[in-house]
């Protein structure tokens, strides 16, 4: 029997509620634990999990079953995915079309104000 699984000494009538560690975090959220752990210790990075807690002396962080399958349901936050950046500087060719576009906006941009 797992220790979440128990109820406490005093509760018996009381229903226990379920509570999930990092592991099983990852299997239902699909994220890997060490970006589970990322988000948790970044603060950028904190509004993409549920609130989680940990027990009194515990190092370990836990999450209540329900408010992670209500999260869920609520549909998540998009995780915060990078675009590969090409390596390298770009191109003679890359770098004119950046300049053109970048002129085309800002002539867009003084004709709106006006």
């Amino acid at each position: 029997m797992n220790f979440e699984d128990r109820t406490p000494c005093g509760d018996a009538g009381v229903a226990a509620r379920r509570s999930l560690n990092v592991e099983q975090l990852s299997r239902l959220t699909a994220l890997s634990t060490t970006t589970i752990r990322t988000y948790l210790t970044c603060k950028k990075y904190q509004h993409l999990l549920p609130r989680g807690f940990k027990r009194p002396g515990g190092r370990r962080w836990l999450w209540w079953a329900d408010e992670v399958e209500a999260w869920m349901e609520q549909g998540r936050p998009p995780t915060a995915f990078r675009t590969a950046r090409p390596r390298g500087r770009p191109t003679r060719r890359q770098q004119l079309e950046r300049a053109s576009r970048a002129q085309v906006n800002d002539s867009a941009s003084l004709e709106s104000r006006s």
